[in-house]
């Protein structure tokens, strides 16, 4: 935090090597609260209301255009903030559009967001048998709409992009800004 210029920004990135930009693992300073279970400014919650992350989230270009952290609630993520969240043992919110889905061979769905297959950076999982706990087809009523999925986010093979099951209606709603 840089008290002259009112500015903060924090980061989350795995304890070794990486390859990525730096920008790349920005988040808000709420959203790394909400990570690490810990007021990091507890006595100067007033300061913390008035810092400017917008500065540090300007630098950061996107091909994709994802909803921008700093308007997200504590609590959720935009889906360039997922991938770091590999791993987290808890259920988490991540946003984003739906630009499309696949239906596999086993009828299982999975959703894309801000991204088709397969470079999406985050996918939603629905297996087949859990398609009858939604009112609509997922991916016919969601397609093209920003939404919010809810669950852990997992990879399950090395190089896959991360993933977050779905189980029912309750893990996937409209991105309301």
């Amino acid at each position: 935090m840089d008290i002259e210029s009112n500015e903060a920004v924090g980061f989350i990135l795995k304890n070794a090597g990486s390859e990525s930009d730096i920008n790349s693992f920005i988040i808000s300073i709420d959203e790394l609260e909400s990570v690490i279970g810990y007021d990091l400014f507890a006595k100067s919650e007033a300061l913390e209301d008035q810092v400017n992350t917008e500065f540090w989230f300007d630098v950061i270009e996107n091909p994709y255009n994802p909803i921008r952290q700093n308007t997200l609630n504590k609590g959720y993520y935009n889906t360039e903030a997922a991938p770091k969240l590999v791993g987290l043992e808890k259920e988490v919110w991540v946003c984003g559009k739906c630009v499309g889905g696949t239906i596999t061979r086993n009828g299982h769905l999975f959703l894309n967001l801000d991204k088709a297959y397969p470079n999406s950076p985050i996918s939603g999982f629905v297996k087949k048998e859990n398609l009858g706990h939604f009112e609509a087809s997922p991916l016919d009523y969601y397609r093209d709409k920003d939404i919010c999925i809810k669950g852990k986010v997992e990879k399950w093979d090395k190089g896959s992009n991360p993933t977050m099951k779905l189980k029912n209606s309750h893990y996937i709603k409209l991105y309301q800004k």
